[in-house]
């Protein structure tokens, strides 16, 4: 994601505009959710709160929380969740068979790397600093029967230092 540099330099002009554009393959996903698109402060942190976000749902709600020091962020490559920490979840969601895509950021190449866990169902966050652009994909299986307590968590733990960041939390159906 390229951010819009804007007259002076070390201004941004926010990058909502470019980020809320859903690529091909989600275009009916029933959960899009771009993290921090909306922030305007560049290379610091601020508190997370839900109007930072670009969210369209079909129905439902979110909430993303941490543990020790985590936020929101923005830089030149994008904008994200941050944290030691995260949990996002899910509210009110209609029930579906599908994934659960997370993308997990590692822009300035620190080794990120962690472990989490999907509606109790484990999975590894590799080191993804050398993907392009520090990209991975997590590709997380969700059953109707997840749906049953009224939410879908997500929770994820940073392995190495200094933290694990997302710009993207999307579910698709299966059809």
């Amino acid at each position: 994601m390229q951010s819009v540099w804007h007259g002076v330099v070390g201004e941004f002009a926010p990058q909502a505009t470019a980020s809320k554009l859903r690529p091909a393959q989600f275009r009916d996903a029933p959960v899009y959710i771009a993290a921090a698109v909306e922030l305007d402060a560049a290379e610091r942190s601020v508190d997370w709160k839900k109007s930072l976000d670009f969210a369209e749902m079909k129905q439902g709600g979110y909430n993303v929380s941490g543990k020790g020091r985590w936020g929101a962020w923005r830089d030149s490559t994008g904008s994200f969740w941050y944290g030691q920490k995260l949990v996002v979840t899910l509210t009110g969601v209609k029930p579906v068979a599908g994934t659960l895509w997370v993308r997990f950021r590692d822009p300035n190449r620190n080794n990120r790397s962690g472990r989490g866990t999907c509606e109790g169902r484990p999975f590894a966050v590799p080191k993804h600093q050398k993907e392009k652009d520090g990209i991975w994909w997590a590709k997380l299986p969700v059953m109707r029967e997840d749906f049953l307590d009224g939410k879908i968590e997500l929770a994820c733990e940073a392995q190495t230092d200094p933290n694990l960041m997302i710009d993207r939390v999307v579910l698709v159906e299966d059809r």
